[in-house]
């Protein structure tokens, strides 16, 4: 969102040890310890972060051909690792092209596409627990659903992921999907000129068994969210659920108009909305 204040302290790491050497110096002096991906999928104070912010720079990949597995650092790009497994003829895991942040935060976001998550390909994950404890879980024990987890309820940090369940497939195929896939979101989203941090409410559980879920998005278009906007931050035009910066936007703009939507969804169809996106704070 390209808004928030200064981190008292900041650094980025490549491994694993510094990430959780890291963690063991905050856990040792009681200070606060935020991590960060990319952050595709936050809005961070105003007042910025005490504590040490740490940026996660975990990019490996290692290949399993027998088993047609791959384990990736959780600081590498969802995207980027969907390209390449595709690229080596595994499906199928396009239906998560374009979706942007890296491999831990959207395990641990619960993120997903076109009615599938993230979590359906995954079978498991190295995790730091808030004790300093480091386990390597099977992922269907770790509490995803849409767009929540135990990960997040319960403090843990991602630090890599294996993939698995692929199927052969051509390359030629899979990239082609992509590509359609990458085509569709770019006419729902904003352009790069215009910071967001994708859709900012979750879409409301199924109505009954098997049905879809409720687009958030309809039910703001329907009070007219699109013409809301708040100091430097306003409803993209072409969707009424993603809040954009357009320049000079503050924290407390985008909070601001968050709340105005939520209270007419609230007040026109009874319905509370729930942030997907998450807000970075210092807690008193």
């Amino acid at each position: 969102m390209k808004v928030g204040g200064p981190a008292e302290f900041l650094v980025e790491v490549e491994h694993i040890e510094d990430l959780a050497a890291a963690h063991a110096i905050c856990r040792g002096c009681r200070a606060p310890f935020t991590l960060l991906g990319d952050g595709s999928n936050v809005v961070i104070d105003d007042a910025g972060l005490a504590g040490l912010v740490v940026v996660n720079r975990v990019t490996h990949l290692n290949w399993d051909e027998k088993r047609r597995q791959v384990t990736a650092g959780a600081g590498f790009s969802l995207d980027r690792l969907v390209e390449a497994v595709s690229f080596r003829g595994w499906g199928d895991l396009t239906f998560a092209a374009g979706i942007p942040g890296t491999v831990g935060g959207a395990l641990a976001g619960g993120a997903g596409a076109y009615g599938r998550l993230l979590a359906e390909m995954a079978c498991r994950a190295r995790v730091l627990s808030p004790d300093g404890t480091m386990d390597t879980l099977p992922v269907n024990t770790l509490g995803v659903g849409y767009r929540d987890s135990d990960i997040l309820r319960c403090g843990q940090i991602v630090l890599e992921v294996t993939f698995g369940g692929f199927q052969a497939d051509t390359a030629a195929g899979l990239m082609n999907r992509i590509a359609a896939i990458r085509a569709d979101r770019a006419g729902k989203h904003p352009p790069s000129d215009l910071p967001c941090a994708g859709s900012y409410f979750k879409n409301l559980p199924p109505p009954s068994p098997g049905a879809s879920r409720i687009a958030a998005g309809l039910l703001l278009d329907r009070c007219g969210a699109k013409s809301l906007r708040r100091g430097g931050a306003a409803v993209f035009h072409r969707h009424a659920n993603i809040i954009v910066n357009t320049g000079g936007a503050t924290a407390a703009d985008i909070l601001a108009l968050a709340d105005q939507m939520a209270r007419l969804v609230r007040c026109r169809h009874g319905v509370q909305l729930e942030p997907e996106v998450r807000y970075l704070h210092n807690r008193s």
